[in-house]
């Protein structure tokens, strides 16, 4: 009866309701319940988005207002009418309120598609009716946030998060615990282990006490490998050795990529060893990407100290922040200064942006420049879908136009060759480097979303690579030329950011030989490259005899091959390439370049061509390229057959 109505594929009505649904997910709650009777449409549809219920005392006094029941407005009647015309909500928040019996029922009985909870319970709720909860819901939970509970769920918790087999977030407010759970609640004694049993943790907030030290190798064991974020509350009583049990247990969560430690009741002499543990938990935590300290600042030099170690340990933290909290001095480390602002899923800003960014991903990247000062939210929105920079001789006068006034004027200023040419006094640059440089920076600065960047009309310079450090955080792919002053340091810096994300680098003006990839014959690249699926090489007579390591490193990987045969190869390191090259059974496209060869190797090609055939089972392109007018007729006619 409570299904909701399926309608065909090629049904009007269908398309009237989900466009109809697509704008009512934009009213407000209590909107909802005012528009309800506006038609038979809108009374089937106006609830179908709704996914969350946030019971608030202003939202359950609005809610008293339009829910029409028979009788006493209790606490149950009003949300068990709320939540039997709200069939698909996913999250409820009851935190002003405690759930009581009644309201838990109404959950269980309408809430079919609940898949997370916040929620103060009421402390006289019986075994039978979080039985019934949990026997519904427990497969299907992926949060559970209790703030408070009865004291007999406090003892048997551990028995019902068993049943969670999804669950991703756990926060569990023991009464006496500050909104952590002591480690020890865990698990039924040191050597039990949970593993399995939520196998999908991601989240959880974790108190740690003295006694609790025990369940430190217990913890690791089970969640090292799914936890992601992890929250410690450290206790007054623990002690140093405790207290280096848990550091050591927290470098071997090598799945975190957020970790918060709250010091504030912790002893001097704890918070004065954090800086020198800060080096082992950088080294045991690769992924992660927030750390956030939170501790008493008692001493000058420790916080000295602290910062110091947190700038040279943790370099995947792009910010320190200190700031003052009501409960003492604390000092924060975070990442996440460059987020994107994120709106709430119904908020009309995000429907605006949205909207817009795909209306202005349309627009060329020289008419962003000209359309960014439109509007606020046109200067928000428009350099978002940007995600290539190809910088050639005709953009970047363009971009010198765009960019130039804009650095020394505001950003809303609508700018022209007249107006640019008033300008272009006050500029201040220094050189067509300078000039160089300063283009690209602001550009990279406004373009935020950059994944591939070519530039091959100009060198980059050593400004210019920094511009791209600084402001590029996704670049995945370069096509350049590079400057032939740039250091050795510029070049670190910049492999050391990029390097993990890099999936394609070509450099056209530095000549890749085999020889460059192996400190000598029997080196392997093969660890270091594993996912190399294309390559253009240069051979040489001398790289002769890297031919078998090469082969030996990328025979499984690599599917594109380009090679350009020097004019000093002889017919000795001519037929070892061959020979190598049959070998690469993964090759599904191959590209011999002959100009500068000898004829005599030319002469040769007929006779190796079944060679590669026989070996190369997945080559569905090949190419070969050969000076046509240096090379016998009778050749070219016995290439053009065998082929």
């Amino acid at each position: 009866m409570n299904a909701q109505k399926v309608y065909p594929k090629d049904s009007l009505d269908r398309f009237g309701d989900d466009l109809y649904e697509l704008l009512l997910s934009y009213l407000s709650f209590k909107d909802r319940f005012r528009c309800e009777c506006v038609s038979k449409q809108s009374k089937r549809c106006i609830f179908t988005t709704q996914s969350e219920l946030i019971i608030t005392p202003k939202l359950y006094t609005q809610l008293k207002m339009f829910v029409k029941y028979m009788g006493t407005r209790t606490h149950w009647s009003v949300l068990d009418v709320t939540l039997e015309k709200c069939q698909n909500i996913a999250y409820i928040e009851c935190n002003d309120k405690k759930l009581t019996a009644d309201m838990l029922d109404s959950i269980v009985d309408h809430c079919h598609r609940l898949t997370a909870i916040n929620v103060r319970l009421d402390r006289k709720l019986s075994v039978d009716r979080i039985d019934r909860f949990f026997a519904k819901f427990a497969k299907q939970l992926t949060r559970i946030e209790l703030r408070e509970m009865p004291k007999f769920l406090t003892s048997n918790l551990k028995s019902y998060e068993n049943w969670c087999p999804n669950l991703r977030q756990l926060i569990n407010c023991i009464p006496g615990f500050e909104g952590y759970q002591p480690i020890e609640y865990l698990f039924t004694d040191s050597t039990g282990c949970m593993e399995g049993k939520m196998p999908r943790l991601k989240l959880y907030r974790l108190q740690y006490r003295k006694i609790g030290s025990e369940y430190v190798d217990t913890f690791v064991a089970c969640f090292k490998h799914t936890l992601k974020s992890l929250y410690v509350w450290i206790d007054r009583d623990c002690d140093q050795k405790s207290f280096n049990r848990l550091i050591a247990g927290l470098s071997q969560m090598w799945a975190l990529n957020e970790l918060i430690l709250w010091c504030y009741q912790c002893d001097g002499d704890l918070v004065a060893s954090l800086p020198q543990h800060l080096p082992q938990l950088s080294h045991g935590l690769p992924k992660l990407k927030s750390l956030e300290l939170f501790y008493y600042e008692s001493d000058e030099g420790v916080d000295t100290k602290m910062r110091q170690s947190i700038r040279k340990c943790m370099k995947r933290v792009e910010r320190k922040q200190k700031f003052q909290d009501k409960r003492g001095m604390a000092a924060r480390s975070s990442h996440t200064m460059n987020a994107q602002k994120v709106y709430p899923k119904d908020s009309l800003d995000r429907f605006g942006d949205d909207l817009y960014e795909l209306l202005l991903s349309y627009l060329s990247f020289e008419d962003r420049f000209r359309y960014e000062c439109l509007s606020k939210q046109s200067k928000r929105c428009i350099f978002t879908t940007q995600s290539e920079l190809i910088i050639t001789r005709e953009l970047y006068p363009q971009l010198e136009l765009s960019v130039e006034p804009m650095r020394t004027h505001t950003l809303e200023l609508i700018i022209t060759p007249e107006l640019y040419t008033e300008l272009k006094m006050s500029v201040k640059c220094l050189g067509s480097l300078a000039r160089h440089g300063s283009v690209l920076d602001v550009t990279l600065e406004k373009c935020q979303n950059i994944a591939y960047i070519e530039c091959n009309d100009k060198k980059l310079t050593e400004d210019m690579v920094d511009s791209i450090v600084k402001h590029c955080h996704r670049l995945t792919a370069i096509n350049v030329r590079l400057h032939d002053t740039l250091s050795v340091k510029i070049i670190d810096k910049f492999f050391d950011k990029f390097a993990k994300q890099l999936t394609r680098i070509e450099l056209r003006n530095l000549p890749q030989r085999i020889e460059y990839l192996f400190a000598d014959s029997t080196g392997s690249a093969e660890v270091k490259m594993p996912r190399l699926s294309l390559y253009l090489l240069k051979y040489h007579k001398i790289d002769y005899e890297y031919v078998d390591t090469f082969v030996a490193c990328f025979k499984h990987t690599l599917k594109s091959l380009n090679v350009w045969i020097d004019r000093d190869c002889d017919r000795k390191s001519f037929n070892r390439l061959i020979a190598g090259l049959s070998q690469m059974w993964a090759l599904n496209e191959l590209i011999l370049r002959c100009y500068q060869c000898d004829a005599d190797l030319v002469a040769s090609l007929p006779q190796h061509l079944p060679q590669l055939s026989h070996g190369l089972p997945k080559l569905k392109c090949f190419e070969l390229v050969y000076n046509y007018h240096e090379t016998d007729p009778g050749v070219d006619t016995k290439i053009r057959q065998i082929i």
